[in-house]
């Protein structure tokens, strides 16, 4: 066991911080944005910007909560330092008359502080806070892409609380005309008037200066508000400054949000026109309808009220006029996309299919294009069919459970192979109904009625029975010609089926020929014979021999020998007195009598009792089911 050396200490390399930071160290208007983000962070009200230009080296200033010593080793000298985690998610701001409301933060990787770097390799910050104020010059390490501190000053101040960055040496950087910078700003901190941006000492977020339309609303005689829409060139990632906003008297009212939309499958707040758009209510009028800390209105005003519901209907044409564009993209592509599947449907099927495209991207915007053209498709498919639209009946009813379950039979099976067992399942459970109702009524015919039954029904005495080589109310002579094309001369005697096995059955068995010594097949292997009797002919002795005669004649006839395992089985719905059913083994003979009901439940057994499940099928509740599947 050795000892535990201290100097085996894992740490990051600089390679790993240089990937984490190196766009905010080379894109000004990813690192001037971070940085006016520290300062709404740091609750700040003001924010002062000198943007580099000849002459001038960048400076930023706040009056947020600003810093103590202690405070700025552990947040700003901390690469990744967790503000949400330490702080909070929600900052104080403190506003005129001494006002308090709270603001959501944006911080949560702890690298806003490398985009300082962005306009300079060296710097000095001043931050104050409970008349402490701090200062330090940071210099950029490219050994280990971090930064030092290269000098620091703690001193008393009376002056208010905030941050100040200074760049002490400038950085040849590729400069964004300040134009540009204004209207990065302007599209990100445009929608709080408790937050001011001055660029070089002009305030660059003026609601009423960046807005791309303005619409007024009258409420009543006393009452109007104003709608201004915001447009970005550029889809943003967050959300914070996206939806509809609330502004009485130059102050924000809660958060931005599409929630007040009462039509909300007009826009898909998450999807990226919504990130692109943003709508400010100037509503001076509802300053009696805001609540104390100014997080939202008072529902029941009824001014409040009456505004929600009198700005649906512009606000809905603002957003479909700002759709408008992309609407029409999303339309020509699904149609490009099925144009070869449609235009082989008839013109006023083809009608249909556009005209259904065109409503739904109106109505049902937020519907993703991938999703709108798979329904097309199945639209147009439906098209084709004999039943047309008749599934969609179907469908509407299935509960979300079944969805779900539809969609995991679908991933499993194609539609072709589950109808194909389906409806074996489906005619194999009306069989046995029907068996049981013709067996239950003295009056059914034996040849003209059962015979017709079983032939599709000797699967039930076993997998290798379910044979295409049989013969069903044949003469002997005629049984052997069908069976195996020698002519010979029997009797008249009618066996109801003589059945060969399947050389493949249906569940893996195989028929054993019988083979001579030069591998020749020389005779049959197994023989199934099935006598049937009327509902109103008892099982007895009489009947139980009969096949024994069918047998013994083959045996004379040569169409079978000692060595073919030969099995009988007599059906009939009762059995006379004093008459017990038995196997019966005579040699290679086997005689099972056996009761219709039996053969029906050993038939329902090897369904694995399906019809109990399946019972309420909708196939199984409608009438005359099992004459119309046997007529087909």
């Amino acid at each position: 066991m050795t000892s535990q050396n201290q100097d085996l200490v894992a740490f990051i390399g600089h390679r790993i911080v240089s990937k984490q930071t190196q766009k905010l160290k080379t894109d000004p208007v990813i690192a001037i944005i971070e940085l006016l983000a520290n300062a709404w962070d740091a609750g700040a009200t003001e924010v002062e910007i000198t943007w580099p230009s000849e002459g001038n080296l960048f400076c930023i200033s706040d009056n947020g909560h600003g810093m103590n010593r202690d405070e700025f080793i552990s947040r700003w000298l901390e690469a990744g330092y967790n503000r949400r985690a330490n702080q909070g998610s929600e900052v104080i701001v403190y506003g005129k008359s001494n006002t308090e409301t709270k603001r959501k933060v944006y911080g949560k990787n702890g690298l806003g502080k490398f985009a300082s770097l962005c306009f300079c390799s060296k710097y000095n910050i001043e931050t104050t806070k409970g008349g402490e104020c701090f200062s330090c010059d940071i210099e950029e390490n490219l050994a280990t892409s971090l930064y030092d501190c290269v000098r620091e000053d703690t001193k008393k101040t009376s002056g208010h609380s905030g941050t100040k960055i200074t760049a002490l040496e400038g950085k040849n950087i590729s400069k964004l005309p300040e134009k540009g910078i204004i209207q990065e700003i302007s599209h990100r901190f445009v929608f709080d008037p408790t937050f001011s941006v001055f660029l070089n000492g002009v305030k660059v977020n003026k609601v009423e200066e960046h807005y791309t339309q303005k619409r007024t609303i009258r409420i009543d005689d006393k009452n109007s508000i104003d709608l201004l829409i915001f447009s970005r060139a550029k889809t943003e990632k967050d959300l914070k400054f996206s939806g509809i906003c609330w502004h009485v008297k130059d102050r924000l009212v809660g958060d931005y949000s599409w929630k007040f939309l009462h039509d909300q499958s007009l826009l898909d707040g998450r999807g990226k026109e919504a990130r692109r758009h943003a709508i400010v209510i100037k509503a001076d009028c509802l300053n009696d309808a805001v609540s104390p800390d100014w997080s939202s209105f008072d529902e029941t005003d009824p001014l409040y009220k009456d505004i929600v519901d009198k700005i649906q209907k512009p606000i809905n044409s603002i957003l479909l006029d700002i759709l408008r564009e992309s609407h029409d993209q999303k339309r020509k592509e699904i149609k490009q996309k099925t144009k070869s599947q449609v235009d082989k449907l008839p013109r006023i099927s083809k009608s249909k299919i556009n005209t259904f495209i065109d409503k739904t991207i109106d109505q049902c915007p937020s519907l993703r294009t991938v999703d709108l053209e798979n329904i097309t498709r199945v639209l147009a498919t439906l098209e084709e069919t004999s039943g047309q639209y008749g599934i969609l009946q179907s469908l509407s009813q299935l509960s979300v459970d079944e969805w779900d379950k539809l969609d995991s039979i679908l991933s499993d099976w194609t539609v072709e192979m589950a109808k194909q067992v389906l409806d074996e399942i489906q005619e194999r459970i009306a069989l046995i109904e029907e068996l049981r109702k013709r067996t239950a009524d003295q009056d059914t015919l034996e040849v003209q009625e059962l015979q017709p039954l079983m032939e599709q029904c000797l699967w039930i005495f076993g997998p290798e029975f379910e044979s295409i080589h049989f013969t069903s109310n044949n003469t002997i002579t005629q049984c052997i010609k069908k069976l195996s094309g020698a002519e010979v001369s029997g009797s008249k005697n009618r066996p109801d089926f003589l059945v060969l096995p399947q050389d493949q059955g249906c569940c893996g068995f195989r028929c054993v020929h019988g083979y001579d010594e030069d591998y020749h097949e020389s005779r049959i292997d197994k023989l199934i014979i099935v006598e049937l009797k009327a509902p109103r002919a008892p099982l007895g002795i009489e009947e139980e021999t009969q096949p024994q005669k069918y047998y013994e004649e083959l045996l004379d006839l040569g169409f079978i020998d000692e060595g073919t395992k030969v099995t009988a089985f007599v059906l009939g719905v009762s059995t006379k007195r004093r008459y017990k059913m038995s196997k019966v083994t005579k040699g290679n003979l086997t005689i099972h009598p056996m009761l219709y009901e039996h053969a029906l439940r050993r038939a329902e057994s090897r369904l694995f009792n399906l019809n109990k499940i399946v019972g309420n099928a909708p196939y199984f509740t409608k009438d005359n089911e099992t004459d119309l599947l046997l007529l087909n």
